[in-house]
């Protein structure tokens, strides 16, 4: 399993179980501590992160294996509530605008989730198969507060996508758009 230690990552940096190993795991917090540009973003430190430019807050990689989520914050965006983010989903125009990367996306399924403190407009899309016979699944958590728009998005692999979920939503789940978000909260425990 490449994502075998990932379960216990999270677990752990949650608080939900005591380590397997011997290993002391722990999380990284990054802050926005602009105040046009609050948020915190926790992950785990198994994660390689890159500072971000324009939009992108701070990219995760998951060494050696097939993930990586981004998240973002976009200024000057009108309000607007899950809920009501939902109700207006343009399907058609997120999968022709994902076509442009991979000719043959198609999003799976749209519903309201939530990121650490405020509800969020969630989708899941899958690549289909490229030239080159990989597909990935999009998952994208996204929400307006106070006039910007934050999103976690995630690209993984279909063959890690079930083990990896658990970080995914660990991810989503503690990405806060105030700059003093705690650690953490059990996404499998989420409203």
């Amino acid at each position: 399993m490449r994502f075998g230690l990932l379960g216990a990552v999270v677990a752990m940096v949650a608080g939900f179980s005591e380590p397997a190993h011997s290993e002391t795991l722990s999380v990284s917090v990054t802050r926005g501590l602009m105040k046009d540009q609050p948020y915190t973003i926790i992950y785990p430190d198994v994660l390689k992160a890159t500072t971000g430019t324009g939009d992108d807050l701070l990219t995760l990689d998951y060494p050696g294996a097939p993930l990586q989520c981004v998240a973002t914050l976009k200024p000057g965006i009108a309000a607007m509530t899950a809920d009501e983010a939902l109700a207006n989903f343009d399907k058609a125009a997120v999968e022709a605008d994902w076509r442009k990367y991979f000719a043959n996306f198609t999003v799976t399924a749209q519903s309201v989730g939530k990121l650490r403190n405020v509800p969020a407009l969630r989708y899941t899309g899958d690549t289909g198969k490229t030239d080159k016979g990989n597909q990935s699944l999009v998952i994208r958590a996204e929400a307006v507060d106070e006039g910007r728009r934050y999103a976690m998005e995630c690209l993984v692999g279909v063959d890690v996508a079930a083990e990896a979920q658990p970080l995914i939503e660990f991810l989503i789940a503690n990405f806060s758009t105030r700059s003093d978000g705690e650690c953490c909260i059990d996404p499998s425990k989420s409203e």
